[in-house]
């Protein structure tokens, strides 16, 4: 909405010079317009810096959408799998619309909440805002390039599930109840 904005500015400037050009008050004005998007470029880029610098999810942080959520790592994933414990990875970025989507639409919703407490199921984020190389690397050996991307590890399989990248509680709730039943116990 800013660069569209900026750039909506811009042209106004530009129409000023162009329709008055000889004018000292059409170069005042441009000057201002210009003044305002050099602002807004300031502004955004605040908003773009300092969220990014939070977005990381704590060690058992609990999200918005009250799920519990831990940083990824390969490590981890290991550890869980090794426990015999499905994980389930959510391969995400704040600027990406499709991930803020699904969060939305699909990962926050009770009956998929639920479905991941019932079957005992590691949650991992991994954040991919400013392009970690470990997640671009992980992503690389999914077949993938850009997120979103859905990672299930099933207990005894060496590769994950790959959900699809538009989700729906029902896509959720449906991979998870098909996890084999010795895993669905709590720890």
């Amino acid at each position: 909405m800013l660069p569209l904005g900026s750039l909506l500015l811009l042209a106004i400037a530009g129409w000023f010079l162009g329709r008055w050009p000889a004018k000292r008050w059409s170069t005042a004005v441009a000057v201002v317009l210009v003044a305002a998007v050099v602002g807004v470029a300031v502004y955004s880029q605040k908003l773009v810096v300092e969220p990014a610098s939070s977005i990381p999810v704590p060690a058992g942080g609990v999200t918005a959408a009250g799920a519990t959520w831990e940083p990824w790592s390969a490590d981890a994933v290991a550890k869980y799998q090794a426990a015999g414990r499905p994980v389930f990875v959510d391969f995400t970025a704040s600027w990406c619309l499709s991930c803020q989507v699904n969060e939305r639409v699909a990962l926050s919703q009770p009956q998929v909440k639920q479905a991941f407490a019932a079957a005992n199921v590691a949650l991992l984020k991994a954040d991919w805002t400013r392009e970690d190389p470990a997640i671009t690397e992980t992503l690389a050996g999914l077949g993938r390039s850009a997120v979103p991307v859905y990672a299930l590890y099933v207990p005894g399989q060496s590769e994950p599930q790959l959900l699809p990248q538009v989700l729906t509680p029902g896509i959720v709730s449906d991979a998870i109840s098909k996890l084999p039943k010795a895993s669905q116990v709590g720890q």
